[in-house]
């Protein structure tokens, strides 16, 4: 009996080894895996109810949304020549890299499994963006943060109205006043820059 016991678990740590591995080489061999899928695919299986699943993606799409925002106020400042698009650049990136702890911190709290890097679609316009010419440049990324940031705070709103769950309409109500705020000085920054 106690051989079996011994035995059957060589075989169990041998098949965690085994699904260890693949999901090793599957990682490496694409490492821009969509974390984003694979998040939501890790929250389905975890969450049963439509709202509780929903409110995941949600956390789940805002944290991508954050390292987007990150990344995006991190090439302002090592491609922009503009102070003003420099400034509000470095608050954007601090205020993300704030809004990305808050947001991990939420999803841990749940249990929420979250994606490791923005998605796709940004990491595209990020490329798009850093190969645009220099004069082009503070225009085309003021447009896009703008844009992107009107669009989050048009999903916060929606989400407030439609979730059940207090603790994150608390994180939503703490949330908008620095993105509005942000939003403003975003759009003041492009304002300058097509006087």
């Amino acid at each position: 009996m106690i051989g079996r016991t011994v035995h059957s678990k060589k075989i169990s740590l041998a098949g965690i080894c085994v699904l260890c591995i693949c999901a090793l080489i599957s990682s490496c061999s694409n490492p821009h895996e969509n974390s984003e899928r694979l998040a939501k695919k890790e929250n389905d299986k975890h969450f049963e109810t439509k709202s509780s699943e929903k409110e995941a993606d949600f956390i789940v799409e805002a944290i991508e949304e954050n390292f987007a925002n990150v990344k995006l106020a991190q090439l302002a400042l090592d491609q922009s020549a503009n102070p003003n698009v420099k400034e509000v650049a470095a608050i954007l990136e601090k205020d993300h890299e704030n809004l990305v702890k808050e947001l991990k911190g939420f999803a841990n709290m749940r249990g929420i499994s979250i994606p490791l890097e923005e998605n796709k679609k940004a990491r595209k316009k990020l490329d798009d963006l850093s190969a645009t010419e220099q004069k082009l440049f503070d225009e085309k990324w003021c447009r896009e943060v703008t844009n992107r940031h009107e669009k989050t705070i048009e999903e916060l709103e929606d989400m407030w109205e439609h979730t059940g769950d207090e603790e994150l309409k608390k994180w939503i109500n703490s949330a908008l006043p620095g993105l509005r705020n942000d939003l403003v000085k975003l759009q003041s920054c492009h304002e300058k820059l097509t006087m």
